[in-house]
């Protein structure tokens, strides 16, 4: 529950920021956003609702929830962001942006070597802590 609870917290977080981001920068200029939360992705609200959502399935658990979270995320939110690229595309700087930053997941330090290499840790980190268990099971087998 508690992983759950900070999933939720962080993905909350980081929907209202990038909204009240995109909110006080386009009333005071229109264009791209090029700096912040935007600096790393190109869509940053959706991370933090995927984390929500990721958050009430996995407190839930049951298999079933992710079919329906997989059917919102891989279609509705595809379609979504494929349309918000399509429209930033026409703006002026939009080639240095989409070089910059990835469609969903952020990059970091504008790196995609440096990228892939944590994301790729973080996830033989997590399937290593669930396939022993839990955090409290792989931390008895490592020590």
């Amino acid at each position: 529950m508690f992983v759950c609870l900070m999933i939720y917290m962080f993905g909350l977080m980081i929907m209202m920021l990038t909204d009240v981001e995109k909110y006080l920068v386009l009333r005071e200029r229109r264009g791209l956003i090029t700096h912040c939360m935007h600096a790393w992705s190109r869509n940053m609200n959706y991370v933090g609702e995927i984390m929500l959502y990721a958050s009430f399935g996995m407190l839930v658990q049951r298999w079933e929830v992710w079919f329906v979270f997989s059917y919102m995320w891989g279609l509705v939110f595809m379609i979504r962001m494929l349309t918000k690229d399509y429209s930033l595309s026409k703006k002026a700087g939009w080639a240095a942006y989409q070089q910059k930053t990835w469609l969903l997941i952020p990059k970091l330090f504008n790196s995609c070597l440096i990228s892939y290499l944590i994301y790729g840790s973080m996830s033989a980190l997590f399937y290593f802590t669930y396939s022993n268990g839990g955090i409290e099971a792989t931390l008895k087998t490592l020590f």
